[in-house]
């Protein structure tokens, strides 16, 4: 079972306060309870317990904190929207059909209408929560912005939050897309993800 996403969020924080200053700062307010009810209101679905409590302790971040495997920074629930939109009108405007098919945490070459991003490398690549009925609701996935979305990398929202902090605080590497990864925290820069046994 994974930490609760309070312990594992403060272990982040704790562990940016000391590697990365000016991080802490970038840590936007909580998410009203109304912005997350109007947001399962627009989805049409129920959000994962863990997302939500996630949001009511950080509305995502006001900078280019990358503290999330394989380098993304934490959207609000309002970026998170806004994307989810734009992806949907992208894909529809291809041809493609993005109404939801199969069960969460399969692979999907079109962004589908129960996908929401939750992360984003600035660069087009995003991670993403599949809301679709099945074991794996709620699992976490990662979509290069190139290619196809590749399923679930973490359970949930809480064990990617708890598989950071372990990265972070413990050196425990953290399993991804693009294989194991440890932070290399540099204070006047992002937050790195470097893949065990590459040079630093």
């Amino acid at each position: 079972m994974a930490a609760s996403v309070e312990q594992s969020w403060a272990r982040i924080l704790r562990w940016l306060s000391v590697n990365v200053t000016w991080a802490v700062p970038a840590v936007a307010p909580p998410a009203s309870p109304q912005a997350v009810a109007d947001a399962e209101r627009e989805i049409g679905a129920r959000l994962p317990d863990d997302l939500k409590q996630w949001w009511l302790l950080a509305d995502g971040m006001t900078d280019m904190v990358l503290c999330l495997p394989p380098e993304c920074q934490p959207l609000s629930v309002a970026d998170s929207l806004e994307d989810r939109r734009m992806h949907l009108h992208d894909w529809r405007a291809l041809g493609k059909p993005t109404s939801s098919a199969g069960v969460a945490g399969e692979p999907s070459l079109p962004f589908l209408d129960l996908f929401l991003p939750i992360g984003t490398d600035g660069c087009g690549g995003y991670l993403y929560v599949d809301l679709r009925d099945g074991d794996l609701r709620g699992s976490v996935g990662w979509c290069n912005g190139e290619e196809a979305h590749d399923g679930a990398e973490w359970d949930s929202t809480a064990h990617l939050l708890a598989a950071t902090a372990e990265a972070m605080t413990a050196g425990v590497p953290c399993k991804g897309p693009y294989g194991d990864v440890v932070p290399e925290p540099d204070p006047a820069s992002f937050v790195m993800w470097r893949r065990v046994g590459e040079a630093g």
